[in-house]
């Protein structure tokens, strides 16, 4: 059971290994780009240091776990909150990244999350200024816009207790 996904996945990697760190990439990835994240970037602006930052966010959205995870909601709305911490407290958040909430909707039907499938689209005119000016620069205002409406309703409805589900 273990040894074809073992194995599979391991394939992928066998012609970078003579040639390249398969790992490379993804290692600057995680180390250096940033895009679209709303509780990284507010830490960011105060601490100016991409590792310390990352370290922080996780172990908030650990704190926010736990405390979603010792609240009295049924399982579902558990799961829409648990992803939407994910998505408010990750380095990168590319607007499709947001489908992974969009699914739970017609289930766990969330306003913060409504909203947020909704304001996400608004991380596009960082595309369309790099496109139009060669600059890839994120707007603070941007980001408010996007993130303000999504954190005070997920706070609201952290404050009430789970709607019924029909």
């Amino acid at each position: 059971m273990l040894i074809v996904p073992t194995v599979t996945f391991a394939a992928q990697f066998v012609p970078y290994v003579i040639t390249a760190n398969p790992f490379e990439s993804l290692l600057q990835f995680a180390q250096h780009w940033t895009f679209n994240g709303a509780v990284f970037e507010m830490l960011n602006v105060f601490l100016k240091d991409n590792q310390r930052v990352r370290l922080l966010s996780g172990a908030l959205l650990a704190i926010a776990l736990v405390f979603v995870y010792s609240s009295r909601r049924d399982l579902l709305h558990k799961i829409h909150d648990c992803v939407l911490l994910l998505l408010l407290f990750s380095p990168v958040v590319y607007p499709w990244y947001v489908t992974w909430l969009a699914v739970l909707l017609p289930l766990a039907r969330r306003w913060s999350g409504i909203v947020f499938v909704c304001s996400v689209s608004l991380a596009s005119l960082t595309t369309l200024g790099y496109l139009q000016e060669g600059i890839w620069e994120q707007s603070p205002v941007v980001l408010g816009f996007e993130y303000s409406p999504v954190i005070l309703l997920l706070l609201l409805e952290l404050r009430r207790p789970s709607p019924p589900l029909v």
